[in-house]
């Protein structure tokens, strides 16, 4: 520890102070100094880290955006694949309807 030229007097609550009490070190001083130096030390990692996950951010954005685009695209496509299906499903059921009539032969057709 360096030299202490500095003194000053604080007031704490009592969540603070049990946190500093609870530190490494002997005495309320170098706990104090030993929290705001490891602070100081990890400070760059702390930083390093919330700019990597920024950028993880940004390209999970950047694929959100492109793949709502793309599904924007699609969708016209889902609707027309739906309306088709549906008039297969009319035509069938149509279809099934003549063989029934047929099947019944000349003279008992039946009404739709």
């Amino acid at each position: 520890m360096s030299k202490k030229n500095n003194a000053k007097s604080i007031r704490l609550s009592d969540k603070v102070m049990n946190y500093i009490l609870s530190y490494r070190g002997n005495g309320f001083n170098e706990k104090f100094e030993n929290i705001i130096l490891d602070a100081m030390e990890s400070e760059k990692e702390r930083e390093r880290q919330i700019e990597f996950y920024e950028n993880q951010i940004e390209t999970i954005k950047e694929k959100y955006f492109l793949m709502a685009d793309k599904l924007r695209h699609l969708e016209p496509m889902v609707q027309a694949a739906l309306h088709v299906n549906s008039r297969i499903n009319q035509l069938n059921k149509e279809f099934d309807e003549c063989i029934t009539n047929i099947s019944a032969g000349p003279g008992k057709l039946q009404e739709k």
